[in-house]
């Protein structure tokens, strides 16, 4: 599992139990970002313009196109999580995925068990808990904090400084030789990332968000 913050020194332990969260600043109740984002998977590779509505709780739209030279090619796909349930809409073809459908697309294109409201947490619209993970193990240094612990079957190591929230999320797959990383970059006054940047540690896979624009609010309040 790769470390970007390995320049924290002299850690101290936190508390870490109960339902406390991360010490993390972001709580804006809703958010909205577009930019452009490059896939790049073992099955296909794509570019595309991508908008992120995220509403409170667990209501979430992202929506992506692209589009190839003079249109030969195209993609209009809707992605929406709401009251726990993740579906899938291919506009182009007309076609509608049902939860368990869109969960095995997902999970077959990033190459491990994919949950429902995995998306929030990638897109830090929500945090692991404390009290939902085994063994956590919260520190802190001059430079940032630290968490790691067990949680959904998984090794996760998050980090962050003390100026944003997370600038790291690394999980690995129970034998722990398969991990994943996101990393994220911020513009110093900026609330929410400008660059979100999930990567396989040990293999080619890439999903990189270029975020151009992002507000908070509802969707249409800009």
């Amino acid at each position: 599992m790769q470390s970007c913050a390995s320049d924290v020194l002299e850690r101290s332990t936190l508390s870490c139990d109960g339902d406390e969260w991360l010490p993390v600043d972001f709580r804006a109740p809703a958010v909205t970002a577009v930019g452009r984002v490059k896939i790049d998977l073992p099955k296909y590779r794509v570019r595309g313009i991508c908008r992120i509505d995220f509403n409170g709780d667990d209501d979430l739209t992202i929506d992506f196109k692209h589009s190839s030279l003079f249109g030969a090619y195209e993609e209009d796909v809707l992605v929406r999580l709401r009251d726990g349930e993740l579906t899938l809409v291919d506009r182009e073809r007309g076609r509608w995925f049902d939860a368990d459908s869109s969960l095995a697309i997902i999970t077959s294109g990033v190459g491990f068990e994919f949950y429902a409201d995995d998306l929030l947490y990638v897109l830090l619209f929500a945090f692991p808990k404390c009290s939902e993970m085994t063994g956590p193990k919260l520190s802190e240094g001059e430079n940032g904090w630290r968490l790691v612990g067990e949680w959904r079957g998984r090794r996760i190591e998050l980090e962050g400084n003390h100026g944003h929230t997370v600038e790291s999320f690394s999980f690995c797959l129970q034998d722990e030789m398969d991990c994943f990383t996101t990393s994220y970059k911020y513009d110093d006054s900026s609330f929410y990332p400008n660059r979100i940047t999930m990567s396989r540690d040990s293999g080619r896979e890439k999903i990189t968000f270029d975020i151009v624009d992002r507000w908070s609010g509802p969707a249409g309040s800009e």
